[in-house]
């Protein structure tokens, strides 16, 4: 992803086409998506939805979150 530095506070301009591919690849998250791009992560979420993706945030159900919660808690249990 090229980024432009410009003017004495070096403000960087993403190109957002580039930003939303790395996304799609996996290559950034979310948050960083909506970083480059200036936003929030709302405003992340609706540029993402509006090309095309829906954005799959966090567990599907209950059930999934406490297996996650579960594995969270069995890898912080492990030594160093």
């Amino acid at each position: 992803m090229e980024r432009d530095e410009r003017g004495p506070r070096r403000i960087a301009t993403v190109d957002a086409n580039e930003a939303f591919r790395s996304y799609e690849l996996g290559l950034v998250t979310l948050a960083r998506l909506g970083e480059l791009l200036g936003t929030d992560r709302r405003g992340a979420i609706a540029f993402v939805e509006s090309r095309g993706l829906t954005v799959e945030d966090g567990p599907a159900s209950v059930e999934d979150a406490l297996e996650d919660a579960k594995v969270i808690e069995r890898l912080r249990s492990r030594p160093c």
